[in-house]
């Protein structure tokens, strides 16, 4: 391992500012510094992430490289390293998502590919499903009430803890419980509605 993957957080917040204060895309030395120092974690996740959707179809470095791309040519405002790795979880939940749109379109002839039942594999297409109408779920919480979507998110797909939300938004913790209670229940309402 080398001596930059080792860094703790706040030399990876450290990295953030320099990144930004030079902000030259995925080009910049910066950016590739930051991203070598916490390469290893960011794997991790997408391999969690992918194996939690059940979408088949993109690798967990597939799925990272992805999202390195996306973050690196953004303009996102990343305040530290906590913040960077939440963004990054969440776009490749994102990313997840469109790769289970798009596999559900093919499914139901996008490409107009002949299979037999033994070629499908039901517990994917199940997932992608879920994936999907969970998707669907948070947008129309987002459309309504948006900080309890992006509480939600940060809790279920950047794994963030209350603490570090509630300091994120600038909101009381309990105001991240509150809305997360709120984003828990539309999210069920919503999902069950679709069934």
């Amino acid at each position: 391992m080398t001596a930059a993957r080792a860094k703790p957080l706040n030399s990876l917040t450290t990295m953030l500012q320099a990144w930004h204060a030079s902000h030259q895309g995925i080009q910049d030395g910066a950016f590739n510094t930051l991203i070598e120092a916490c390469y290893e974690q960011l794997r991790r996740m997408a391999a969690n992430r992918v194996r939690e959707s059940g979408v088949v179809s993109v690798s967990p470095t597939e799925l990272l490289h992805d999202a390195i791309i996306c973050i690196g040519e953004s303009d996102s405002d990343l305040k530290n390293s906590k913040h960077f790795l939440a963004t990054m979880s969440l776009k490749m939940r994102a990313l997840l998502v469109d790769h289970a749109r798009a596999n559900l379109t093919e499914k139901r002839g996008g490409d107009l590919l002949r299979v037999t039942l033994t070629d499908l594999n039901i517990g994917a297409s199940d997932s992608a499903y879920e994936l999907v109408a969970l998707d669907d779920a948070f947008n129309q919480l987002d459309s309504t009430e948006p900080r309890s979507a992006q509480v939600m998110h940060l809790t279920y797909f950047a794994g963030m803890q209350r603490e570090d939300i509630a300091k994120l938004l600038d909101i009381s913790i309990p105001t991240v419980d509150r809305e997360l209670r709120f984003g828990r229940a539309f999210t069920m309402d919503s999902i069950r509605g679709e069934e």
